[in-house]
């Protein structure tokens, strides 16, 4: 492993090769996407290997979706709350997370034309506009869908605050193609309520809910996609400005009685917070969001909080109240991460605030997808230092780049601590993100 004080250019080489041949063979579609993600900011340091690795990018998205108008798709009779239609291959992303990593990953290559080329960066662009209008026509309408469609049946779902978007849409029916369609989005409330449900539920599986991955997506990508296509379609800056309500809205949810309701943990000894997995109620708070967990923390999900509420900050007056909440929220998770999720330094890819000592099993025993939060954590306090001047301030006080450094030899960044190919492929997009964040921040 390199010494722990420098990262040289042959140190990023030698990780982005190993990177690379997983790469090719992954099968997992939002994994991929994020992976993507960071080799783009490689690229960028060595752009030597861009064009050779365009056909690999291509083909991996192309191993999930296919052209949204083909005819071997659902129809709207096989899902009459779903806007959008699914591929019928077995591998196709279920959830409408899935897409914006997508999104954010292929809106970074449309905007690297002297890397790509402009013809493959017009493509990349396409890509990018269809899997965020996926999102938009779907997780944002849920429950507009529903509570049209289905009128009262789905009305304990009614969300606490609009804006927001659901990770998969609620339906009656089947949906063609799925067969794990989460056709209730709360089983356990069900059996709470006394509610005998005709159509049974799902509750080894995840459901329409309003977690924080897939918001914080949302609000880079809608944030993203409005610079690039403005004013194009105000569909998009409105989604945006929509999303980041929502979770400023429920930043600001007070606690009840003792109960922990608020997206956003709040340390007052040390003015900081980290952001909570998902929502935890309803419009109704006696009705908790199905597998909220209070202490539960993801380091991937501070990541793109971070990374949407500084993107928002291009949008917004310096002397506007949501100009001003975004930076303290920025400045209050970074420290909220130093505090809580690090130990000698070296970040948890995710942390129970009621195991102190250890993040404890990563939740659902889902190690491969959990991991995950190191690199994405990283790439978005890179992006922050590189492009926003007050923030990077704020981080070298807080010596964001001395952890970079640390980070390198971080038990998750290593795969001599991991079995298998898939935890091998997370663990090295750790590590090359790590590597690029330290690469470029102690270069000043």
């Amino acid at each position: 492993m390199e010494d722990s004080n420098t990262v040289t250019l042959q140190d990023l080489n030698n990780t982005f090769d190993e990177l690379s041949k997983l790469f090719k063979s992954s099968d997992n579609s939002w994994r991929l996407a994020q992976s993507l993600d960071t080799i783009l900011d490689y690229f960028t340091v060595n752009p030597s290997q861009a064009k050779g690795f365009i056909p690999i990018i291509l083909d991996r998205y192309h191993n999930y979706y296919i052209d949204p108008h083909a005819n071997n798709l659902a129809s709207p009779d096989d899902c009459p709350s779903c806007q959008a239609s699914y591929p019928t291959t077995a591998q196709s992303p279920w959830w409408y997370d899935d897409y914006n990593w997508w999104t954010i990953a292929m809106n970074k290559a449309s905007r690297m034309p002297d890397t790509f080329g402009a013809d493959y960066t017009s493509i990349f662009s396409g890509i990018s506009r269809f899997c965020w209008d996926t999102v938009f026509r779907n997780g944002t309408q849920v429950w507009d869908n529903c509570n049209t469609l289905y009128g009262d049946y789905f009305s304990r779902f009614e969300p606490r605050f609009n804006g927001g978007i659901w990770n998969y849409g609620y339906s009656k029916y089947p949906i063609k193609f799925m067969p794990d369609t989460p056709l209730d989005p709360n089983p356990d409330l069900d059996q709470a309520l006394g509610i005998n449900s005709s159509v049974g539920g799902l509750p080894d599986r995840l459901r329409g809910i309003q977690n924080t991955v897939t918001n914080g997506l949302n609000l880079i990508a809608s944030a993203r996609m409005a610079a690039a296509v403005k004013p194009e379609n105000l569909n998009i800056s409105t989604t945006a400005k929509d999303q980041l309500d929502f979770l400023l809205n429920w930043f600001e949810v007070e606690d009840i009685s003792g109960q922990p309701l608020s997206l956003y943990c709040r340390f007052p000894v040390t003015d900081s917070g980290l952001v909570r997995e998902r929502v935890s109620s309803y419009k109704k708070p006696e009705y908790p969001v199905h597998g909220y967990d209070s202490n539960l923390i993801w380091l991937g999900d501070q990541g793109l909080i971070l990374g949407g509420l500084a993107e928002m900050l291009n949008t917004l007056s310096l002397s506007s109240d949501n100009y001003v909440k975004c930076m303290a929220y920025i400045e209050g998770i970074i420290k909220g991460v130093n505090y809580n999720l690090a130990n000698d330094g070296q970040y948890y890819p995710w942390f129970n605030l009621n195991s102190p000592s250890a993040p404890g099993p990563s939740p659902g025993g889902d190690d491969d997808d959990y991991l995950t939060g190191v690199g994405i954590y990283f790439r978005y306090l890179l992006n922050l230092y590189e492009n926003y001047p007050a923030i990077k301030a704020f981080m070298e006080q807080e010596e964001i780049p001395q952890a970079a450094l640390v980070n390198i030899s971080n038990h998750y960044c290593d795969v001599a601590n991991f079995d298998g190919d898939g935890a091998h492929f997370t663990v090295l997009t750790n590590k090359l993100a790590v590597q690029l964040a330290a690469y470029k921040m102690n270069q000043g």
